[in-house]
């Protein structure tokens, strides 16, 4: 799972009553436990895969009412069991099974089996990813790719920095081994890694570069006293054009930090954003002493808005509401010339996605 936050929990037991099998489960989000309950009947236990589902929706409701349900990737695990199976056995296979879900991407539900691996294999696992990052920390093995965010004349606002890790005779996307650095506790040292990457892309291209922070490091005081060091070991003409960027939904839950954090980057020029924005429209009233520069609205609301007329007036209104407070309102994952178009029409300052890269590097070419 990834989960911008300090952590959800979810503790499982079961009752059968009559051809009904009840979950029962206590869920403990950021320090706050409540206790939920799915069923399902004799006919669908016996389908693991059919079980995650309705354990994975029923998160999402919960995660909803926090306004967090689009900041997270719910990865699920399921298994077919014997009673007599070994309990190594069934968690080292259940954690391998997570960990195939968290490496495709997305919301994925993974049915494991008996042998698929026990806690050796996973623990040998965390280790072999652990000797893998170390060595990609030592020797420099990270790399930072681009894709250009857009003015709607076509001018460039900034890059936004991924990364990618170079290993023998493969190159992995950030999908691959995000997971496992969250897992070991290395969040902090690869967002500190690609502001460093991102100043030296600047110091070399003299170009703007927007990189996304995590939760963790909102959390954590010494990265905001790292960032002021390492702005203030950096040369002057760099700092307008890093801007840093955090979601919505952890700018709004964090918010003191944020305020921090941003109040450290205006000293140097630096600009702040929150991306995908848009699910606590009700809040935004609360960023206007922040000193944002920009907000980027979730593709959620932005695909297909030429089609849509509720998420264009929520467009309309969030470009508003950024304009009333001083900021830019950006659209994120425009994919087509008629959600661009629509997008320009509502009133909003840029856009990002496949439409905006490709003719951006027309226009380059």
């Amino acid at each position: 799972m990834t989960y911008a936050g300090d952590g959800l929990f979810i503790y499982l037991s079961e009752i059968s009553v009559e051809g009904v099998t009840e979950f029962k489960y206590t869920v403990t989000l950021d320090g706050e436990t409540t206790e939920h309950a799915i069923q399902v009947t004799m006919a669908s236990i016996n389908d693991p895969m059919s079980v995650g589902r309705e354990l994975q929706t029923e998160s999402y409701n919960i995660l909803a009412k926090h306004g967090m349900q689009d900041a997270t990737e719910l990865a699920i695990s399921a298994i077919y069991f014997n009673p007599l199976d070994p309990v190594g056995g069934l968690m080292g296979a259940l954690d391998k099974g997570l960990s195939t879900s968290e490496e495709e991407g997305e919301s994925n539900i993974h049915v494991a089996y008996m042998g698929n691996g026990d806690a050796t294999d996973a623990m040998q696992e965390m280790e072999t990813w652990r000797g893998i990052f170390k060595e990609a920390f030592d020797n420099d093995l990270f790399d930072l790719f681009t894709t250009p965010v857009a003015k709607l004349d076509g001018s460039l606002l900034h890059y936004e920095a991924n990364l990618r890790l170079r290993r023998p005779h493969e190159i992995l996307n950030g999908g691959q081994f995000l997971p496992w650095i969250t897992r070991l506790n290395m969040t902090e040292a690869l967002d500190r890694l690609m502001v460093t990457l991102a100043l030296d892309y600047i110091e070399e291209h003299n170009e703007p570069v927007a990189v996304k922070l995590s939760a963790e490091v909102i959390r954590e005081p010494a990265f905001t006293v790292w960032l002021e060091k390492t702005l203030a070991a950096r040369g002057a003409g760099q700092h307008p054009l890093l801007h840093v960027q955090l979601l919505e939904a952890m700018g709004f839950r964090y918010l003191d930090s944020f305020n921090k954090l941003c109040a450290t980057a205006r000293k140097f020029g630096v600009k702040t954003g929150l991306e995908h924005m848009g699910h606590q429209m009700t809040e935004i009233g609360r960023l206007t002493d922040v000193g944002l520069d920009f907000m980027k609205i979730d593709v959620f609301f932005v695909k297909d808005v030429h089609k849509d007329s509720v998420n264009q007036n929520l467009l309309k209104t969030l470009a508003t509401l950024a304009h009333s407070i001083g900021i830019d309102a950006i659209a994120e994952g425009v994919a087509s010339e008629d959600e661009l178009l629509m997008v320009d029409k509502l009133g909003l300052d840029g856009a990002s996605g496949p439409i905006v890269t490709q003719q951006f590097e027309e226009k380059k070419a």
